[in-house]
Formats: structure tokens, sequence, C-alpha cells
């Protein structure tokens, strides 16, 4: 288990107050995104998609513990001809989205297509915490598994623990190995709070 370290929970609380395996089955990696959103101005749900093309949103949840607060699922199709592997990614972006501005949780693929690119993470909010679960598929029979826990109350990281593992009958088998952990971003467009895919 990773704590956040002490400070975390207030720069958290700054950024989203102060702006707003089988070999090669289809595994995918998230689109590009060409630049930052605004988080100066309050913007309503269907604005997280900030005009990009294909964007919807599939889901809106009250966030339990933060009133005014929603939990959003942002989904972001491929390009009608995209071929390549990391062109195919149904991009899936997890948001805190409220009047005081907008956080990005996390962002993933809802099919990994090719080995050692984003795989789909299981995201659910229980409570006042939001839960992820994420394995991604990568060359050479090794895996990763990554697991964390945002409490929406500030919001805070609560938890965070990545491992190697080794892919065995189609399962990632997670070894006791513990993998660094990237920085906490600043829950702007292209840069989530949590890191998912590790480049």
């Amino acid at each position: 288990m990773h704590l956040s370290p002490p400070g975390l929970t207030l720069l958290l609380a700054l950024a989203i107050g102060g702006c707003r395996g089988q070999p090669s089955p289809k595994r995918s990696s998230p689109d590009p995104v060409e630049a930052s959103a605004p988080r100066s101005t309050p913007v309503s749900v269907r604005d997280l998609c900030w005009h990009r093309p294909r964007c919807s949103t599939a889901k809106r949840q009250p966030a339990v513990g933060v009133v005014g607060t929603e939990f959003v699922v942002i989904q972001v199709a491929p390009a009608p001809d995209a071929s390549a592997d990391q062109e195919r990614c149904k991009r899936r972006e997890y948001w805190l989205s409220g009047a005081s501005g907008d956080l990005l949780i996390a962002a993933d693929c809802d099919v990994q297509w090719g080995a050692d690119n984003t795989g789909p993470a299981e995201v659910r909010m229980n409570g006042s915490r939001i839960e992820i679960r994420y394995i991604e598929y990568q060359s050479n029979d090794r895996c990763e598994s990554y697991t964390a826990t945002v409490d929406v109350v500030g919001p805070t990281i609560v938890s965070q623990n990545r491992l190697a593992g080794a892919v065995s009958r189609d399962t990632c088998v997670p070894t006791q190995k513990r993998l660094p952990l990237p920085p906490a971003g600043d829950g702007a467009l292209g840069h989530p709070l949590l890191t998912l895919h590790r480049e």
C-alpha cells in the first residue's frame, strides 16, 4: 500500500477547487490528447468533451460526501479509419465534476489492443470512494496489476499498489515485486491524478 505523502490532500484540494492473454488479443491504448482543457471556468457535464470528436458522456453518478459533485465517465471513440493498435482504443475518462471545477481521476481503454498498450480498468464508486483495479498485458508474458482508492472528499489518494506479474493461462498472476508509482497528476485533461498505463 502506498499512502499519499503529507500535503498531497491539500494539493489535490487546491487542484479541484481552484480550476477546473492470448498472444495479440485486442488490447488498446489511449487516444492522444491534443491540449489540456481550461480549468478556470466551471463547465457543464456535457462540456467535459471540450468539443473533441466522437466524445460522449457514458455515466453520471452523484459523488457521496461532496455536495454538487458528480462522478462522470466520458468515452472517446476511435476514428473510423483507425488501423494501428494504438489508434483503436476507445478512451474512457473518469472525472469528478462540480461547480468548483473538474478533476480527471484516471483514463483507460475499454479493450486492450496489442501487448504493452493501455488496457481496461474496473472503476466504481463505493460510498465516498472511487476504487480502481487495472491489469495490463505486456510482451514476453509479462503483465502489471494496479489498484488504487481515491476518497472524493479532498479528494485524497488513500492507497495505490502496482505489482509485476506473469501471464498464465490468459490470466495475470501478480508477483510480490512492487513497481514504482508515478507522481500524482494535477487532474487536468492529459494529466490524470492516477497513472494506469506507464509509458
